[in-house]
């Protein structure tokens, strides 16, 4: 047994087990005696005393840190005390508190409304946000896990004499409380996650009893009425200082002052940035009073106000956003080109050119800031044209209405699947599998079976054609590509779970074990088969006789066993290895002819030539029998005298549909050969033997005969006439 083994036989042994209790650990754990289970003297203990072990923990390691003077052992020493540093703040640190469940009023205004829009709006973006974040937690445990496992391996692989196993035991010890580390992370980061998405519910539930609930009356219509016409003015105003800003930025532009150009543009973006700010204020509140009147009064008028308002602030929001997304590129550039001027101690400038720089930046900012406001106001349009959608399909709206709603049902729909999706089911080598990894992994193998039977059914084709290529030529090519495309797909399916296949060393190890013992069999089955394949010593169309007995036609080759067809139909499963470790007969193997000898007698005394003639006209009247071929002509052989007969040979060649069909041939020519010969009156002699009576009834030679004769005679006269 090699050393690799024996490591993960022991490793098994001590991981599967649980060998010792935390009692018997030292305290605290000696680190060139650690056992299997020694982090349970930590895990394990009660929770008000396990900073107390952790510092036990810190002091033994302290010991090893201070009494060498390896520069290495020092080093690993003092990365597992940033490690217990950090796992004990992260203990310390308490947990979020629950969301209280939400107290529903008996009425809300628009604001409420608004304002539980934005907070779980604001929840649901942290929520994926901090789930982004535990997934490569998740990943930085895996990965830490792996080093975990390689330190327990390089550990266990030395004597507790060694010299190196107080390092290894270090550095155990270190990739222990890296993983601790990293899962108190977890944890922490996974309550804060559920609170996180119990806030969205709780705002999203009072978000539905707002809308429920939503008082309108005409104070909450004339305070609606008074913000727009706020609103419209203001924007107005920006319209005329953009317009302004405008014009002046051409006359900069024709005198050809670049300085004051690059100014220019970057105060019309701006002012562009607030005009844009102060219309889609409008096109909000504009949108909010139809639906705030419809509410109120849902007559044909309000209705048709409310539907006109929710299809113009739908297009408003479509065009507005594809000029913001040019506006914010233009001043994020022109604020990052003020910056690197700004900040380069090399670049001479006088006074007036860095305030013209800085004032650059600032109005890069300033459009930026003016940018993200219209994102915000965007989402509250979306907000409120989906209520008055849903609003409207209640109140019999027409099929335009209903399809924004039914969008919109589609759309939570969808995230509900992908967010439940994407929960994880169970863990592999620390790495979560989800629903939809699952179904990533089955597409991906389904796409390689489908890419597999293209391939095959291609080269069918272009045997059909008339190529070169022989069936078992494309047989053998077919298997091999279907092969590797199952072993490419498996491996891609794995990795697209996140599997880092270098960290699967003790999976490996257990397979190459198995393999050496439960799966020797089916393991050696398969490599027989590639090797069969690649050899083209057996071949699908092939009548084999096997050592075993079997003799039929191969049908398929598969990647553990050969289905053989014998003549009664009967199929057969036989082992790969079989044809590689046994003798094999292969009928047909290079030439599709073979020759038949067909055993028959006829009495001594016959006519040779008479024989021959009757023989090879039995041949001629056999349709398997090869004729006009040089050198395999029918042939008649005289091959023994026997005991009550001249035994002779039909010697035929057969043709290629014959030599799959043994009995049938043997037969059909037995047949003809009984025919033929009783018609030119050839005797097919029975077994004869000479009898010679030496004594009879006591008399010796022919006196006993005589005796019997004589005997047989008086028998005769005694009886009447």
């Amino acid at each position: 047994m090699t050393l690799a083994l024996r490591v993960v036989l022991v490793y098994c042994l001590l991981a599967g087990t649980g060998a010792y209790a935390a009692a018997e650990i030292p305290d605290p754990p000696v680190m060139t005696d650690l056992s299997a289970s020694w982090w349970d003297y930590i895990a394990a203990s009660p929770e008000d005393e396990r900073p107390a072990r952790i510092g036990r923990l810190r002091d033994a390691i302290e010991a090893v840190h201070d009494a060498s003077d390896d520069a290495v052992v020092r080093a690993s020493a003092v990365n597992a005390f940033a490690s217990i540093d950090a796992l004990l703040v992260l203990m310390a640190r308490p947990g979020t508190e629950a969301e209280p469940p939400p107290t529903i009023a008996s009425s809300y205004t628009f604001a409420d409304m608004i304002d539980f829009f934005e907070a779980a709006r604001e929840a649901e973006l942290e929520s994926r946000l901090l789930d982004q974040q535990l997934q490569r937690e998740v990943q930085a445990s895996s990965r830490a896990q792996g080093r975990l496992s390689d330190s327990k391996a390089a550990y266990l692989r030395l004597d507790s004499a060694d010299p190196a196993r107080m390092l290894a035991g270090l550095r155990l010890v270190e990739a222990r409380l890296e993983l601790a580390v990293q899962r108190e992370e977890q944890r922490l980061q996974r309550v804060r996650l559920e609170n996180w998405k119990a806030r969205e519910a709780s705002n999203k539930t009072l978000l539905d009893a707002a809308t429920k609930f939503l008082q309108v009356d005409a104070e909450a219509i004339a305070s609606a009425e008074k913000r727009l016409a706020r609103n419209r003015a203001e924007a107005e105003r920006h319209a005329g200082e953009a317009r302004k800003l405008r014009a002046r930025g051409y006359a900069a532009d024709a005198q050809t002052d670049e300085a004051a150009a690059k100014l220019a543009a970057i105060e019309i973006i701006a002012a562009e940035a607030h005009e844009a700010e102060s219309a889609s204020m409008v096109r909000r509140y504009a949108l909010q009073l139809a639906y705030l009147g419809a509410r109120l009064d849902p007559n044909e008028e309000n209705l048709a106000i409310l539907r006109r308002q929710r299809e113009e602030a739908v297009g408003f929001t479509s065009e507005m956003n594809k000029q913001v997304a040019v506006w914010r590129e233009v001043a994020l550039r022109e604020r990052q080109r003020a910056l690197q001027i700004l900040t380069d101690p090399d670049n001479e400038r006088d006074a007036r050119a860095a305030a013209r720089v800085e004032r650059r930046r600032e109005l890069a900012d300033d459009a930026l800031r003016a940018l993200a406001r219209i994102d915000v106001i965007h989402h509250r349009i979306g907000f409120v044209e989906q209520l008055g959608a849903k609003f409207l399909a209640n109140y019999g709206g027409s099929a335009a209405d209903l399809l924004p709603s039914l969008i919109d049902g589609l759309q939570n729909s969808w995230s509900f699947l992908a967010r439940w999706s994407k929960a994880s089911l169970f863990e592999i080598n620390a790495t979560p599998v989800t629903l939809f990894g699952i179904f990533r992994v089955a597409i991906i193998l389904v796409i390689a079976i489908w890419v597999s039977k293209l391939i095959r059914h291609a080269l069918e084709r272009v045997m059909s054609r008339g190529s070169t290529m022989s069936r078992s030529s494309v047989y053998m090519l077919g298997r091999i590509f279907h092969y590797i495309i199952l072993i490419t797909a498996v491996l891609v399916s794995l990795s697209s779970l996140g599997l880092d296949f270098t960290k699967l060393a003790f999976i490996a190890g257990a397979l190459g074990v198995g393999i050496g013992f439960g799966l020797q069999a089916i393991f050696s089955n398969f490599i027989s088969g590639i090797i069969v394949l690649f050899e083209r010593s057996l071949k699908v169309g092939d009548y084999v006789e096997l050592e075993s007995g079997v003799t039929g036609e191969v049908r398929e080759i598969n990647i553990r066993s050969t289905l053989i067809t014998t003549n009664d139909n009967v199929d057969i499963l036989v082992p790969n290895s079989e044809f590689v470790n046994g003798r094999v007969i292969n009928w047909t193997l290079r030439d599709a002819h073979r020759r038949m000898h067909v055993r028959f007698g006829v009495a001594y005394g016959s006519d040779k030539e008479l024989v021959r003639k009757a023989a090879l006209e039995a041949a001629d009247n056999v349709k398997f029998t090869l004729h006009d071929v040089p050198n395999r002509a029918p042939q008649v052989w005289l091959t023994e005298f026997g005991d009550s007969s001249l035994n002779f040979e039909l010697v035929v060649w057969l043709t290629a549909q014959a030599v799959v069909r043994p009995g049938a041939v043997n037969a059909a020519y037995t047949w003809e050969l009984d025919t033929a010969l009783h018609k030119y009156g050839l005797e097919i002699p029975f077994p004869q033997r000479d009898l010679n009576v030496r004594s009879f009834f006591g008399r010796k030679d022919g006196e006993g005969l005589k005796w019997f004769d004589e005997a047989r005679d008086d028998d005769a006269d005694a009886r009447p006439g």
